[in-house]
């Protein structure tokens, strides 16, 4: 599983497969997020008030 996971994440960091894959199961296939639009950011923590 761990292999897979792995995977994913290399593959999400690309604007283009992440822009797929979010209009894909969110817009239903209808290009709303184009690839050229997304930035990279850094990763944030949880605050200490998530649970």
């Amino acid at each position: 599983m761990g292999q897979k996971d792995v995977t994913e994440r290399i593959l999400e960091a690309h604007n283009d497969v992440f822009a797929d894959i979010v209009n894909g199961l969110l817009f239903g296939g209808r290009p709303v997020i184009a690839a050229e639009d997304l930035e990279e950011q850094a990763p944030r923590s949880c605050p200490p008030l998530c649970t």
